[in-house]
């Protein structure tokens, strides 16, 4: 992934256009805290390459029984999401922050559909979650001169993204054998972007008590090349597989706590 730097000289004539009068006291930083409740959307692992032979692709480019490509189709689940953020107010109504944002212990709960076993096929994972992103806010009354406590804002954002998902297990109850499969797990780091809006309330001149909806868009989780665990009725299987993939979305609705110097 190449990441294309930002044109910094057009950037800081902008904001000194925007910010005007209102820049002469300097930015204030501030610090923020943020405790929320995060859920994903609909998503599908696939073969990262489903031509695959060496090693073998798990699913393969055909389709299952019900009539959709091979994969395995559910969702991460919720979890609590935890924030961190350090910014600057560059004027009263626009501000920059760096955040981090963890979401741990996404649960994946799934059903995959190869052909021939079973209407009932769960898959279970679990992926930990964390990113890094640079955002911008703006604040539109404060912008329009509307002078209040209660401040709306709206912010986009764009960094990257860790996803760490464990060991992958495949269960077919409706078959003798094989019982269940083994996928190894991996990590991958991917570009991540976010769009937030959110209702400000200043408590004091440095307190500021924020709620805010976020979707993020959080790249790709992915499971490494490397050795398929097949547990059969009475033996086991080991069997070089490929890498699979899927997309990973999260929508939250967040508290958070500014704290300015």
């Amino acid at each position: 992934m190449r990441i294309l730097p930002p044109p910094i000289t057009l950037a800081a004539a902008l904001l000194a256009a925007l910010a005007g009068p209102a820049a002469a006291e300097g930015p204030k930083p501030y610090l923020r805290a943020t405790l929320g409740l995060a859920w994903t959307g609909d998503t599908s692992f696939k073969d990262a390459d489903c031509k695959a032979q060496d090693p073998f692709a798990l699913f393969g480019c055909g389709t299952g029984e019900n009539g959709k490509s091979i994969g395995a189709r559910g969702d991460f689940g919720t979890t609590t999401m935890l924030g961190a953020g350090a910014g600057l107010e560059l004027t009263s109504w626009f501000r920059v922050e760096a955040a981090l944002d963890l979401r741990p212990n996404l649960a994946f709960d799934g059903n995959a559909n190869f052909v021939k076993a079973g209407r009932d096929q769960p898959v279970s994972s679990t992926v930990n979650q964390a990113d890094l992103m640079a955002f911008a806010y703006v604040e539109p009354l404060a912008a329009m001169g509307v002078e209040t406590r209660l401040r709306p804002y709206l912010g986009l954002g764009a960094g990257v993204s860790r996803n760490e998902t464990s060991k992958m297990t495949y269960e077919f109850p409706a078959l003798a054998q094989p019982r269940y499969s083994v996928m190894p797990g991996g990590t991958h780091y991917d570009f991540a972007w976010a769009a937030e809006a959110g209702l400000g309330y200043a408590v004091s001149d440095r307190i500021t008590l924020e709620l805010a909806y976020r979707y993020s868009d959080l790249g790709q989780v992915e499971t490494d090349d490397g050795t398929l665990f097949v547990q059969r009725a009475t033996s086991t299987l080991l069997i070089p597989i490929a890498a699979t993939e899927a997309s990973l979305t999260s929508q939250s609705v967040t508290v958070s706590a500014r704290f300015g110097f």
